[in-house]
């Protein structure tokens, strides 16, 4: 009967070493916890990934990262093996440089911590123009900021005709600008510039520069005064983004004369603006005249609508009776 109790008080004892393990998560006394994770590995254009923890069933852990861009993890702590989910702010923003982060995994009791490192690889290079690829200038000076969204490193050269405008800077990384500044365009011709943004990896895109050309003057109609037989005063006005070289007024009987088929009388000048007065002579009395102004700057000549007068049949005073 002895030896029998014996016997079951070691049946008994070698139980209660096992732990009584319910294999179901619970906890188990005497046994050895272990705790394994492997590094992760995830492209630049991804957003999450997935770690997987192998743990002992009795192993209680937490998990933790305190990189700003590995925006959450789920969940962050449990019991034995599972999977956990790992969210990264977004992509990698850099196309030139991978991007770690150190993530902890920690028993309960704190004997065992296993730090591994989460690697997000660079991403694809890109370059993108804010707005609209191709710029537009008037003639006058001018200067303005052309926004570049990017996650590379990124250097400006220009082709064309390059005189006239200038950029800052040469070279940028990631986001930024670019400043571009055109002097005034006296010319009669526009003008264009190709601006090339170049990535590390060769990504290219183009800005078009125009500028375009001054317009030819703006003539007011011209206005007929102190009307004789053989003549009368004309007067009108111009504006001009040049200055005006010649300005005048040609005349004829048949609407819509010019200087090419046509009597006129001009005068030099130098000015963007100006209200010339011109005096017709050698008139036919008593006959219906036809007039247009025209200015001449260095892009070209600029005519007005025509307007009439007609000449007087007699002089002044001609008729008058003089009583003696």
């Amino acid at each position: 009967m002895m030896k029998k109790n014996i016997l079951y008080l070691l049946v008994l004892l070698a139980l209660l070493a096992c732990g009584g393990d319910d294999g179901g998560g619970g906890s188990a006394s005497g046994g050895n916890e272990y705790l394994n994770v492997n590094n992760v590995d995830i492209t630049g254009d991804k957003t999450s990934a997935t770690l997987s923890i192998q743990a002992s069933p009795n192993c209680d852990w937490t998990i933790s990262c305190s990189e700003s861009w590995v925006s959450n993890i789920a969940p962050s702590s449990g019991r034995g093996s599972r999977e956990v989910n790992i969210t990264l702010s977004g992509v990698n923003p850099s196309s030139t440089m991978s991007r770690t982060a150190p993530i902890t995994i920690r028993n309960a009791s704190g004997s065992i911590t296993r730090t591994i490192t989460l690697t997000q690889t660079a991403n694809e290079e890109y370059i993108e123009i804010a707005g609209d690829a191709t710029q537009s200038f008037s003639k006058k000076a001018d200067s303005r900021e052309v926004a570049i969204r990017s996650n590379t490193h990124w250097t400006v050269s220009i082709t064309g005709n390059t005189e006239w405008i200038s950029f800052t800077p040469t070279e940028g990384d990631n986001d930024g600008s670019i400043k571009l500044s055109v002097t005034e365009n006296n010319t009669s011709e526009e003008r264009q510039a190709v601006i090339i943004i170049k990535g590390a990896g060769n990504t290219i895109k183009e800005l078009k520069i125009v500028q375009s050309t001054a317009s030819t003057p703006t003539v007011t109609v011209p206005q007929a005064s102190n009307i004789k037989k053989d003549g009368a005063m004309i007067t009108f006005h111009f504006d001009s983004e040049l200055p005006v070289t010649n300005c005048g007024v040609c005349y004829a009987t048949t609407d819509n004369p010019d200087i090419d088929h046509y009597p006129y009388v001009s005068q030099t000048s130098s000015m963007v603006q100006g209200d010339p007065q011109i005096q017709l002579t050698g008139l036919t009395p008593n006959t219906t005249y036809y007039i247009r102004a025209f200015a001449v700057n260095a892009v070209g000549i600029q005519y007005s609508n025509s307007n009439t007068f007609t000449t007087s049949s007699t002089w002044p005073g001609e008729n008058d009776v003089v009583t003696p």
